[in-house]
């Protein structure tokens, strides 16, 4: 099987129909407020039905429909943390890491719990 990811889809289109990239860019850098809220430090901006994170100052690495209501409070963390969830990813982890775990030099390790006391005072 083969993964085509968004970017090959991307190129195809703009190479093999024509399709103006650059002008599509430029329609998504006028937006209205994107620019001032980048220029303010916003990670995350919304505008007409979607959700613009925006990462290390001004990059927009993805355009996702605004979260519906009762969205998960974990990806709104991550957008706040400036976090860009990937869509698809070729690993087949679709972006995300298993819970409990972190990246140490390329492996991942298994993070102990945190001990609770669950006992009264």
């Amino acid at each position: 099987m083969v993964t085509i990811t968004d970017h090959a889809v991307l190129r195809w289109l703009q190479y093999q129909y024509g399709i103006d990239i650059e002008h599509h860019r430029e329609e998504i850098a006028s937006i209205p407020g994107l620019a001032e809220a980048a220029k303010a430090g916003a990670r995350k901006f919304s505008s007409g039905g979607f959700t613009i994170p925006i990462v290390d100052g001004g990059i927009v690495p993805t355009i996702l429909p605004a979260p519906s209501p009762g969205a998960s409070v974990i990806r709104d963390r991550q957008y706040n943390r400036g976090v860009s969830p990937k869509i698809t990813d070729v690993s087949g982890n679709k972006g995300r890491r298993a819970v409990g775990t972190r990246k140490s030099g390329g492996r991942r390790v298994r993070r102990p719990l945190p001990e609770l006391d669950l006992e009264e005072e």
